[in-house]
């Protein structure tokens, strides 16, 4: 006999033209449910992407309940350079030893 699906925490990044991103955490089965359910709750210019998930020690710490969706990130108005990717600050993307002669 099949064993269902568990629970898993997916991250999905909601991208809107002119407004800061935002960052769901939203506990399904699947990624398909996570994105229908922030769906229900933007507009339909609105572009979502799965961009990641939460430990289980993260789910127990914010006490997430099958079907629950909680705000993680409302980031800054500067979309990200790729779809769905999280900004990082330029210190972390320099190579390391990039500045010597």
């Amino acid at each position: 006999m099949p064993k269902a699906e568990r629970y898993r925490a997916f991250l999905v990044t909601v991208l809107v033209r002119h407004q800061p991103r935002r960052t769901y955490a939203v506990l399904t089965r699947t990624p398909e449910d996570a994105l229908a359910a922030v769906k229900q709750l933007s507009t339909e210019k609105s572009k979502l992407y799965v961009v990641g998930g939460l430990s289980r020690i993260l789910v127990r710490h914010l006490k997430m309940k099958p079907n629950d969706m909680r705000l993680i990130d409302s980031g800054s108005q500067v979309p990200p350079s790729a779809p769905g990717a999280a900004s990082l600050p330029p210190s972390l993307l320099a190579t390391p030893g990039g500045d010597r002669k």
